[in-house]
């Protein structure tokens, strides 16, 4: 009795391979309403309903740019001392024409030192600033609320993929680290809040209003 339909279905699916073409292009839809739906959902972290930046976008940006800054001011400023110094040993024994060119060439090998200095630091802790941010901040939006393992996830991700060119000790001494880190940064957001009686949703506003001030 079962045989007749078996068969009925191998030579169906034998002379018309593409019978079930249908059923496949249903599937692709479906895949690709889903993926439609996902993005859509999560449109609003990076757009409003007008196509401008959102407040939470806008607090990576300040992070980000505010890590760049600080990096490169540190990265410089930890080269001045040392170029001086530098310099000084090895002009012990050199003649200037006059007072003035050994001024000029130090203040020539600091400006250099503290650009080659300043520039990989800055990079570096802009890109942790941005991958801490960025994440910390998507899964606020995901969430829809602060929550102290918002910090604490995007510092082992960010410290995962910081030092995963480092190999296996490296990838795990990062994530460690990372979560600590981002635990800190958890519980200092929440004292921080506690005390001046807001919510993540005002400091996201109060820095979206200062960089809409400053570009009027």
């Amino acid at each position: 009795m079962l045989r007749t339909p078996i068969n009925k279905r191998l030579i169906c699916s034998a002379f018309f391979p593409f019978s079930s073409s249908s059923e496949h292009d249903s599937e692709k839809k479906y895949s690709l309403q889903i993926i439609r739906n996902t993005v859509q959902k999560y449109r609003c972290y990076f757009y409003d309903e007008d196509g401008n930046r959102t407040k939470e976008l806008q607090s990576v940006f300040n992070t980000t740019t505010a890590g760049v800054a600080t990096g490169f001011i540190l990265g410089a400023l930890s080269t001045v001392t040392h170029t001086i110094e530098t310099f000084k040993k090895e002009n012990q024994a050199t003649l200037f024409k006059d007072k003035f060119e050994p001024k000029k060439l130090l203040q020539q090998k600091i400006s250099m030192n503290m650009l080659k200095g300043g520039i990989p630091f800055g990079a570096k802790l802009g890109m942790f600033c941005f991958l801490f941010s960025s994440m910390s901040t998507f899964l606020y939006v995901y969430k829809g609320k602060f929550d102290i393992m918002n910090h604490t996830i995007s510092g082992a991700i960010t410290g995962f993929i910081y030092k995963v060119n480092m190999g296996l000790k490296g990838v795990i001494a990062g994530s460690v680290l990372g979560t600590i880190l981002g635990t800190i940064s958890g519980f200092m957001s929440v004292i921080i809040l506690y005390i001046s009686g807001c919510e993540m949703e005002d400091m996201y506003t109060a820095g979206n209003r200062f960089m809409v001030a400053r570009r009027q």
